[in-house]
């Protein structure tokens, strides 16, 4: 993530990935996270007050029906949500929709290299969603906000040697936020 960037973290949980997000696109970005679920909501917004973060906010919403405008988003970020949805074309649809021409889609997944057949699955519904430029990065690598991770990214419509990797070198907050 770089400074001023637009981030939606679908299916946000207690906001942690969130707040790192919002640590890394700076006080010019702005990260925008959506969970159904109102006690994550509220631990979440706590954990954003507790921050001091202003350029980070927690919408309800279904992941499904993603409550933020068309075009919107620079990086859509995913930690393993896809993995736990019946309608996961759906979801990718609506991140495509969401992500401006040339925005990204991070899905933190299962290793290519221990679950093969479901990477190949998340592949090629990201395709079928219009996501191109597809890269699969097996573990360990630096490609999400809370550390090091397989992930699968995807660009809409740009060329893929264009991504940022770069490692998520960033203030860690208290874990408390995270696991309570």
């Amino acid at each position: 993530l770089a400074a001023g960037e637009r981030v939606v973290d679908v299916g946000s949980g207690g906001g942690i990935d969130s707040l790192i997000a919002a640590r890394m696109v700076g006080p010019t970005g702005a990260v925008v996270g959506i969970d159904m679920t109102p006690a994550m909501l509220a631990k979440a917004r706590t954990a954003a007050a507790e921050s001091g973060l202003d350029n980070v906010e927690f919408r309800e919403g279904y992941t499904e029906d993603l409550p933020v405008p068309d075009g919107w988003a620079d990086v859509v970020i995913s930690n393993g949500v896809l993995n736990l949805v019946a309608d996961k074309a759906q979801v990718l649809a609506e991140a495509f929709r969401v992500l401006r021409p040339g925005g990204i889609l991070v899905q933190q997944s299962e290793s290519p290299l221990v679950h093969n057949d479901l990477t190949k699955a998340m592949r090629n519904a990201m395709k079928n969603a219009g996501f191109a430029h597809l890269r699969t990065l097996p573990f360990p690598q630096p490609c999400y906000p809370t550390g090091w991770w397989s992930c699968t990214m995807a660009r809409k419509h740009l060329d893929l040697n264009t991504f940022r990797e770069r490692g998520a070198a960033t203030k860690q907050f208290p874990t408390k936020y995270y696991n309570a």
